[in-house]
C-alpha cells in the first residue's frame, strides 16, 4: 500500500495500530491500494467495537487479504473472515470486482484491466445467480458472499443459524438478521458499511 494511504490509516485509527512497532505491523500494510476500502472498513468497525483490539499484521497471502489482530473475539472474527473472502473477488490494484489468477505458482486477485499475462483463472465465487437478489451486481455479489459464508460457518464452524433479510432503504443497502451470534453480527456490520464504499451496480470503488 502506498505510504500516504498507510499513514492515513494510522492517523484515523491510532488505537488499533498503536503497537505496530512491536508487532509484524512494523512491515507495514503489505498489499495493494485496491484493498484500502476493505481495510478501512475493518479498521473502523474494530476500533468502534473494542479499543483493546490491536492490528498485528495486514498482508496479501495467496491472493487474499489477511488481517490478523490481538485480543479479538467472535465479532472481530466475523469481520476479518468476511473481508478475507470478499478480497478474493476484489482487484488488489484498483478495488474493482475481480477474480483470482494463478501464474507460475503465485495467486493474485485482479480485475480484467489488471490481470496478469499468461494467467490461469481460478474461480472462487460463482456469480451466476446474483441477479436473483434484485440488487445491482456490486451489492448482490457482497450479499451472496455473506449468505454463502454464513451458511458455511453454520454447517462447519458451529455458528448458530440466522435468518438474514436484505433490503434497500433510501438508496442504502440494509442487511438485518435474527439469530446467529456475535460472529454473524460482525459479518453483517461489515457488509452494511462496506456497501457504502462501492457502487451498487458496477462494484467499483465509490468516489
Amino acid at each position: 500500500m502506498t505510504e500516504d494511504l498507510e499513514e492515513k490509516l494510522y492517523r484515523d485509527y491510532p488505537t488499533l495500530y498503536r503497537n505496530r512497532q512491536q508487532t509484524l505491523m512494523i512491515e507495514g500494510v503489505a498489499c495493494g491500494d485496491g484493498w484500502c476500502r476493505l481495510i478501512d472498513t475493518m479498521s473502523f468497525l474494530l476500533s468502534k467495537h473494542d479499543q483493546k483490539i490491536r492490528a498485528e499484521q495486514v498482508k496479501e497471502k495467496l491472493g487474499a487479504l489477511n488481517f490478523y489482530v490481538q485480543f479479538g473475539d467472535k465479532y472481530s472474527t466475523g469481520i476479518t473472515m468476511l473481508a478475507y473472502t470478499i478480497s478474493q473477488v476484489t482487484c488488489e490494484i484498483c478495488g474493482a470486482p475481480g477474480v483470482r489468477y494463478e501464474h507460475k505458482g503465485w495467486l493474485t486477485t485482479r480485475c480484467a484491466c489488471h490481470r496478469p499475462s499468461h494467467e490461469i483463472k481460478e474461480i472462487d465465487v460463482d456469480c451466476s445467480s446474483v441477479d436473483d437478489l434484485e440488487l445491482g451486481f456490486g451489492w448482490a455479489l457482497l450479499v451472496k458472499i455473506l449468505l454463502e459464508s454464513a451458511k458455511w460457518h453454520t454447517e462447519h464452524n458451529a455458528m448458530p443459524a440466522a435468518t438474514i433479510n436484505v433490503k434497500k432503504v433510501d438508496g442504502q443497502l440494509l442487511v438485518e438478521f435474527v439469530g446467529g451470534n456475535e460472529m454473524t453480527r460482525g459479518m453483517i456490520d461489515f457488509i452494511n458499511h462496506y456497501a457504502q464504499r462501492i457502487d451498487e451496480h458496477s462494484g467499483q470503488p465509490a468516489e
